[in-house]
């Protein structure tokens, strides 16, 4: 007997991993960095530096229009005028709007790395559930999911996305609606990401485990004020780690069992 996940006669197993989207199961520099130099029409003096800024100012918008206090509109042209602005450069609103629509675009053309195929391809083997936990619009963060393809291993219904569920990570109350969406159990659940305040803090609130993906790690972030789990520096590491959570956790359940 099949499903469209999973045949009923793989190995199941009690692991859950859920994913953050943005910077976790693609690499958001590539994208951000080419709608920015496109709408400037000049390379950026710095793109690491810019990344960077461009992170810490979009968590600031955000928590705003999560607040109420701004537009979503508004947060995507101030963000990067913000951003600019810390590398002494200003940019006017017609700017910053064209920096949105080419990020957009360039949105349209974001892929799984063969890496993460290849460690969703083995999770499905071993009957790991997955799902997914992310902060933005709804329509917006789940067209990302369809242009990832994630749906080849992932259900839809196991999204739970910010700009729907009515609240945002790192609050743990979006953790607790994606526990009872989708019958987690918050001790053999994992949350992977890249934000510490975010998808480790919220994460570990919520006393869920975690792995923190560090590749793009901010010059103030420091694992000890969160304390992940596991911490990869890159996608080969964070499968890796994975992939031997899986088996350790399915070692566990399978001697308990014989037990």
């Amino acid at each position: 007997m099949e499903n469209e996940y999973g045949k009923s006669g793989m190995e199941k197993n009690e692991t859950t991993l859920i994913f953050d989207i943005d910077d976790t199961l693609y690499d958001q520099v590539d994208p951000i960095i080419r709608a920015a130099e496109k709408a400037v029409g000049e390379p950026l003096p710095d793109e690491m530096r810019f990344y960077q800024a461009f992170r810490v100012r979009s968590n600031e918008v955000f928590d705003q229009v999560e607040s109420g206090k701004l537009s979503l509109t508004d947060s995507r042209i101030l963000r990067f005028q913000y951003a600019m602005k810390d590398l002494g450069i200003d940019v006017t609103p017609d700017e910053a709007g064209d920096f949105q629509r080419f990020y957009e675009e360039n949105a349209l053309e974001i892929r799984l790395s063969d890496e993460l195929i290849r460690f969703f391809i083995q999770c499905r083997l071993r009957g790991v559930r997955m799902g997914i936990v992310t902060n933005g619009p709804h329509e917006h963060q789940l067209k990302k999911f369809f242009i990832l393809n994630l749906d080849r291993w992932i259900s839809p219904y196991m999204v739970v996305v910010s700009g729907s569920a009515g609240y945002a990570k790192p609050d743990p109350q979006i953790f607790r609606i994606a526990e009872k969406k989708m019958g987690l159990c918050p001790a053999k659940t994992w949350m992977i990401g890249d934000s510490l305040r975010n998808d480790i803090g919220g994460a570990k609130a919520a006393g869920w485990k975690t792995l923190w993906l560090a590749r793009h790690a901010m010059p103030f972030e420091r694992a000890e004020d969160y304390h992940p789990d596991l911490t990869a520096f890159t996608e080969a590491q964070m499968c890796g780690m994975l992939l031997q959570v899986i088996s350790s956790e399915s070692a566990g359940m399978n001697s308990l069992a014989i037990e």
